[in-house]
Order: structure tokens, then C-alpha cells, then sequence
């Protein structure tokens, strides 16, 4: 794992942690609490007929939304990782350009190198 993917991943764990915290937690929070608040029996808000259930519309809309923006974003760190080179080829290219494989040589080892990294 090089530097950069640590990087990432502590960010976006970071991004996560944060998400959670400010979010999901007061979400979870008003659920537990919303009897006290005199959200009454069936659908009603102090007595009177309230609206139901559409005041949670809004909080899965919002957790939806972050959880794409969350998927986005781990999508976004694997495809920058799998976009890397291989090191082993770009040293084996390296070495073909320095003149110390012949051209046999190096499109023997380029093939199978990239045979072993297509079983993986």
C-alpha cells in the first residue's frame, strides 16, 4: 500500500466518521426521543392530525444522499488505484531503455508478468 492509498483511506474515513456523527446520530437520536416530544398516537402532533410518517421523507433522502456521495467516493479510490502502473513492468521497462535486456528478453519477462497480474 503505497502512501497515497493511505492517505485516501484515512480521508475518507475521516469523511465518514464526520457524516456519522453529525448526521446519522441525531437522526437516530430525534427517532428515540420523538414520543417526548408529543408526536401523539397515529399520525397526530400534540392532538391534532399531523402529517404521519411524512417527516421521515427528509431524513431518507438525506441518508441516501450520503450514502451515494460515500459510494462515489470509495468507487473514485479503487478506480485511481487500479489505474496505476504496475511497478514490476515500469522496472522492467526502465532496465529495456537502460539497454540491459535485449528485446528477447524483455518481451519474455513483459508477457509473463503480465500473465501473473491478469490470474490475480
Amino acid at each position: 500500500m503505497s502512501a497515497d492509498d493511505s492517505l485516501a483511506r484515512t480521508l475518507l474515513f475521516v469523511i465518514v466518521a464526520v457524516v456519522l456523527v453529525t448526521i446519522l446520530l441525531p437522526l437516530v437520536v430525534m427517532i428515540f426521543l420523538m414520543p417526548l416530544t408529543g408526536f401523539g398516537h397515529m399520525g397526530t402532533w400534540n392532538g391534532t392530525t399531523g402529517t404521519g410518517w411524512s417527516w421521515l421523507l427528509p431524513w431518507v433522502v438525506l441518508i441516501g444522499l450520503v450514502l451515494g456521495i460515500g459510494y462515489v467516493l470509495s468507487r473514485t479510490l479503487r478506480a485511481s488505484s487500479a489505474n496505476r502502473p504496475d511497478p514490476a513492468l515500469e522496472e522492467l521497462r526502465r532496465a529495456y531503455a537502460r539497454g540491459d535486456l535485449s528485446t528477447e528478453e524483455f518481451d519474455e519477462r513483459r508477457e509473463r508478468l503480465e500473465q501473473s497480474r491478469d490470474r490475480r
